[in-house]
């Protein structure tokens, strides 16, 4: 898990902990064991709190979406919601077909423009 290392603010990555506890800093029988920036394994680092010492590090969320894969299964969704709908059912397939498209496209424009953090 990424933290951040609050002395120097270094982003680290933890790969275990024990933490005797959260309301003593720095007790003899806490450590930490992680990999720093520059790949260089720490372990068991005495007096280490992950709570005390560390905080967490929001992680970048994937910016290669690939929106021709969201938009047939926008448009398969939106297809299933007309089918299941006995009025909508009625209608002629490629109309449904369009309807099915034209909401994907839609949706996939509105979720483009982003929205509150």
């Amino acid at each position: 898990m990424k933290r951040r290392f609050r002395k120097t603010g270094e982003i680290v990555d933890v790969i275990s902990y024990n933490k005797y506890t959260t309301t003593k800093r720095n007790s003899e029988l806490d450590w930490v064991s992680y990999i720093d920036s520059k790949g260089v394994e720490h372990e068991h680092e005495k007096r280490l709190n992950i709570y005390w010492d560390f905080e967490n590090v929001e992680e970048a969320p994937d910016t290669d979406i690939d929106w021709e894969k969201v938009r047939i299964k926008a448009a398969i969704s939106a297809l299933q919601g007309f089918c299941s709908n006995s009025e909508a059912f009625n209608n002629e397939d490629d109309k449904l077909a369009k309807w099915s498209v034209s909401c994907a496209d839609a949706l996939i424009a509105e979720l483009k423009k982003g929205g509150e953090k």
